[in-house]
């Protein structure tokens, strides 16, 4: 049971092989055919054969389902009850009645075997499962060669003829169907051999050239051979084709070369009604491959060719006026695209419908990633239109509106007009949607307010100028009064203290009761006291009188008016003019510490102008550092340190600080006018704006900053040592 079950299970195996192969042995046995020039007597076409293999496997494996472990021979078969037996005289009887001989047949039979048992070869490993699949199928085909040559053996001469008789009356009339085919098909079709000779003219062939076509004739025809006696269309039989039909040589050329199927067109006429031809040439292939001849169809496509001209024409004419059409449309797109506004149309619905290149620039779309997009959202980013829309109210009245407003998404500052967008029938459908980038306008305001204000601020610092100028010249005078006398008293003291030591020597000679009185009078007067602490009260007031002359020479040197053109400064200079000014800013909140370069070169500038932007950073240092430290009770102070240094082509002024640093929001707009972060009371917007109009348009420098909250502020001034921008590397 267990050796059936296992002989079972191989056979399965040889089932699953054959029709996995089925490709694999047609390819196989047609090698063998070609090779052994079976080929020349069997079929052109590759059907034929793979039915045939799929016939032969269908026996095999119906031989395996039906449970037939083994096929060995037995003298006492009945072939009628073998299936295989069935299979082959069937197969048998076919070939015979095409004409085939036995010794043909076998022959090719042996080359059918070969190639199931190389398949076996080639898909399963040598092993017992092979061998019996191997013997299995050697006695399949010694079981079909068996009936093949019974079923030959056993008929009669009479019952062959009879059959070749009957297959000859099949073949003839399939070749009167086909005959009648190929007579009445209306397309000229002709059939040349392997040398382009021509072998059959249908009649639409021998139309084509002009030759008598009555269907039949070209086949049927008696060639009577050279001589005045030739039929003209018989005659055309064996010529090469290039002869009859000299615009199909090079085409036929071509196939007969390369083997591929071509299809083109010609004009057989010069003028303008001249006929058109389709000419499809078809190489005929045996089954090796092997260039038989071309089968060339040639159709007159003349109706069609005047139909496709004539549409040709009208689809010519519409387009010219589509294009004439597009030309404008493109030209109104174009003129559009080149405006400086943005302009869109929008429906009723708010939609985009149409907009110029400007306004995809602005918005960073494509056009057709705006066409569609509500206009509150695109432009605005809501979630629906406001109260002010002037879309909206040209649709309430059909008028033109128009609004100013700031609009990020826009470009900042615009104005936006709305013009009703109409039908032919007038009524309102949308607005015409113009913006225009008023920035430079508003700038231009800004720009005007900022020079107001800073005329403004000139004309007070000039009146305070002149004010602190009268002030310090009144001061000048008396504090000159206090020194000269505070001088005189530290001469006097010095010759006072030096009768005073004359006395006590005095003293030590006199009479002692005169000695007596003087010593008392000295300690009455606390003498001892006095000369130790009037020198100091006098040097102390000498310092006093000091810094009040250094404040009012700087007050004078701050507030005089100066020059209008650059002259060579030195930037220590003012910056010492400048902390002492400023003194009462500071002193309460920081220590300031200068770091200021000695061998700092002069610098080609405006020096109050200089002076009025290291006071407007110094200010500020010191605001920011009170900022951070508050009330501050402790009295703890912050730092603010100047430093400068130089290079060949500039000189560089820092100014740091210990306060609270910049807030990030602030910091893209702390140069523009009018922008501060102080409280109301405490800063204008304007002396950073100042600052900056100062050192880069009016010398050409540069101011940057950088900065930590909670932590303090560094500016950086960079001014050219000749008052002119380096050149840019």
């Amino acid at each position: 049971m267990h050796e059936t079950t296992a002989r079972h299970t191989d056979l399965d195996l040889l089932a699953v092989c054959v029709l996995a192969g089925e490709e694999w042995l047609m390819a196989r046995i047609l090698d063998y055919a070609e090779a052994r020039g079976y080929t020349q007597y069997t079929s052109t076409l590759l059907e034929p054969w793979r039915i045939s293999i799929a016939a032969l496997t269908s026996a095999l494996t119906d031989a395996i389902s039906s449970g037939r472990n083994e096929l060995e021979l037995s003298p006492e078969e009945n072939p009628a009850d073998d299936v295989i037996a069935t299979f082959a005289v069937h197969e048998a009887r076919l070939h015979r009645q095409r004409g085939v001989s036995l010794t043909m047949f076998l022959g090719l039979m042996k080359y059918y075997r070969q190639s199931y048992l190389d398949l076996l070869e080639v898909s399963l490993a040598p092993a017992a499962d092979r061998r019996r699949c191997d013997t299995y199928l050697r006695r399949f085909f010694d079981r079909l060669e068996i009936a093949f040559c019974a079923e030959w053996s056993g008929l009669a001469a009479d019952r062959q003829v009879a059959e070749l008789q009957d297959e000859n009356r099949r073949m003839t009339n399939e070749k009167n169907l086909y005959l009648t085919a190929l007579e009445s098909h209306p397309d000229a079709i002709i059939l040349v051999d392997e040398q382009g000779q021509v072998r059959e003219m249908n009649p639409g062939a021998l139309r084509l050239i002009d030759q008598p076509n009555t269907p039949g004739y070209f086949y049927y025809a008696v060639d009577p051979g050279p001589g005045p006696g030739q039929d003209a269309a018989i005659a055309q039989r064996g010529r090469p084709l290039g002869e009859i039909v000299p615009w199909l040589a090079g085409p036929l050329r071509t196939t007969q070369e390369s083997g591929a199927r071509i299809s083109l067109s010609f004009c057989l006429d010069s003028d303008a009604t001249g006929r058109y031809i389709q000419a499809i040439l078809t190489p005929m292939l045996d089954v090796s491959r092997k260039y038989q001849g071309t089968l060339i169809s040639l159709a007159d496509i003349s109706p069609f060719v005047a139909e496709y001209t004539a549409l040709r024409r009208e689809q010519q004419a519409r387009q010219a006026q589509e294009q004439l059409v597009l030309q404008a449309k493109l030209e109104w797109v174009r003129t559009v695209d080149a405006m400086p506004d943005m302009v869109a149309i929008i429906d009723r619905d708010y939609k985009i419908v149409r907009a110029n290149r400007k306004m995809a620039d602005r918005l960073g779309l494509s056009y057709e990633e705006i066409l569609g997009r509500h206009c509150y959202h695109l432009l605005n980013r809501r979630e629906g239109p406001h109260d002010y829309c002037p879309h909206r109210q040209t649709l309430a009245d059909g008028n033109t509106h128009t609004l100013e407003l700031c609009e990020d998404t826009l470009g900042g500052h615009c104005e936006i007009t709305t013009a009703p967008y109409c039908d032919p029938s007038g009524a309102v459908i949308g607005s015409v949607y113009i913006v225009r980038d008023i920035n430079e306008r508003k700038k231009g305001d800004k720009e005007k307010e900022k020079l107001q204000s800073q005329l403004l601020q000139a004309q007070k610092l000039e009146a305070v100028g002149q004010l602190a100028a009268g002030i310090a010249h009144e001061i000048n005078t008396p504090i000159q009064f206090v020194g000269t006398n505070i001088d005189f008293m530290d001469d006097a003291l010095q010759s006072l203290a030096a009768c005073m030591d004359t006395i006590r020597q005095v003293t030590d000679e006199a009479p002692p009761a005169l000695a007596a009185r003087i010593r008392q009078g000295l300690e009455e007067t606390d003498w001892d006291y006095l000369a130790g602490e009037l020198p100091l009260a006098i040097a102390q007031s000498r310092e006093g009188v000091r810094r009040v002359s250094s404040i009012v020479r700087a007050m004078k040197d701050f507030s005089h008016p100066g020059s209008k053109q650059k002259e060579r400064r030195n930037l220590n200079e003012i910056i010492t003019t400048t902390v002492t000014v400023a003194r009462n800013e500071w002193k309460y909140v920081a220590e300031v510490v200068t770091e200021l370069d000695p061998d700092l070169p002069e610098v080609l500038v405006l020096g109050n102008e200089m002076g009025q932007v290291v006071l407007n950073l110094l200010v500020n240092a010191a605001q920011a550092v009170g900022e951070r430290i508050g009330a501050n009770p402790e009295g703890v102070k912050g730092r603010i340190t100047i430093r400068t240094s130089h290079d060949a082509e500039s000189v560089t002024l820092h100014l740091a600080d210990t306060g609270a640093g910049i807030p990030e929001r602030a910091r893209p707009r702390i140069f523009e006018p009018f922008y501060t972060t102080k409280e109301v009371g405490r800063g204008t917007g304007q002396g950073l704006a100042i600052a900056h109009d100062v050192i880069v348009d009016k010398h050409g420098g540069s101011i940057d900053f950088t900065t930590e909250t909670g932590q303090g502020t560094e500016f950086v001034i960079r001014l050219p040592r000749d008052g002119q921008s380096p050149p840019v590397p």
